[in-house]
């Protein structure tokens, strides 16, 4: 049995967003560590950057849904999210907005892994 406490902990989240102007992004995160467990309403907040596609990328933020237990006592959490609009790219240091690329959006949607970094029981 997967047994957790409420202790602080985080996800991983990989996807493909949804195609639009003939390409799609792949997204790959970890999720802002909070405490909590399989049987509560904890959720997550999430922030990042796609994967450069197309000579761009996008940001997006937001926060997964509530646990759903898995029978081990571990949980996931779902996320369904969207791009942000805008296409950007790196110039130096800084993200620059991008104007020849028509703004759009790309939906993502999947389970995040399992727990990550409980510390060990005998902290």
């Amino acid at each position: 049995m997967f047994v957790t406490n409420g202790l602080a902990h985080a996800h991983e989240f990989h996807a493909l967003t949804s195609i639009n102007l003939g390409h799609q992004h792949s997204i790959y995160i970890f999720t802002y560590p909070v405490n909590g467990n399989a049987g509560d309403l904890h959720f997550h907040r999430y922030h990042g950057i796609t994967f450069y596609r197309d000579q761009h990328f996008h940001t997006f933020d937001g926060y997964t849904g509530p646990p759903i237990a898995l029978p081990d006592g571990s949980h996931v959490h779902m996320i369904d999210g969207v791009v942000d609009d805008e296409p950007f790219e790196f110039e130096g240091q800084y993200y620059k907005t991008l104007f020849n690329i028509p703004r759009h959006r790309h939906d993502f949607r999947g389970k995040t892994g399992p727990p990550l970094g409980y510390e060990p029981a005998c902290w």
